[in-house]
């Protein structure tokens, strides 16, 4: 399977991943020119070669990531209920 088959193979089972991809260069900009927080963390780690903090940065964004996309699929969710 190609990368591009993956890919539509992923969106395809979950559409939040195709919500807003206008969103994320906005996002990734604010990671990489950020002076603190998980962006400074993650940027500073990787560029003293604390591999350590690295993974750590990049497990907090993904569960920070995880829980925005539950809370939404449930205003959503939500959202559907109430005017259907």
């Amino acid at each position: 399977m190609t990368t591009i088959e993956q890919t539509e193979t992923a969106t395809r089972h979950n559409p939040n991943l195709n919500e807003s991809p206008e969103a994320l260069p906005p996002t990734s900009a604010e990671l990489i020119a950020s002076s603190m927080g998980l962006g400074f963390l993650l940027t500073d780690s990787q560029n003293n070669g604390r591999t350590d903090r690295l993974i750590l940065a990049i497990i907090l964004l993904a569960i920070l990531g995880k829980i925005t996309d539950t809370l939404l699929g449930l205003a959503e969710k939500r959202a559907i209920a109430r005017w259907t």
